[in-house]
């Protein structure tokens, strides 16, 4: 018998940007597709499993760009995912 297959997505509104993917023959008990901060969870960075013995985190980090014109951005997105 084969065993199921689990796909877990989380995307921008915005196509072409930033999002997530989860790949799983395990059913999660639980799926978070945010960390709480509304400026980062509306870029789809962040898909959270929990397993039974563990959590999977699936993480799409901002650029900083060629410029450095994110970098602001970049450096709340860290500090903001620490506490997550």
């Amino acid at each position: 018998m084969a065993a199921a297959l689990y796909d877990l997505l989380e995307q921008r509104p915005e196509e072409g940007y930033s999002g997530t993917a989860i790949f799983t023959k395990e059913r999660p008990l639980k799926v978070e597709p945010h960390i709480g901060v509304t400026e980062h969870d509306n870029e789809g960075r962040v898909l959270t499993a929990e397993f039974k013995e563990f959590f999977l985190v699936n993480v799409y980090v901002p650029n900083s760009k060629r410029e450095l014109e994110r970098l602001p951005y970049r450096q709340q997105w860290d500090i903001d995912f620490l506490k997550f």
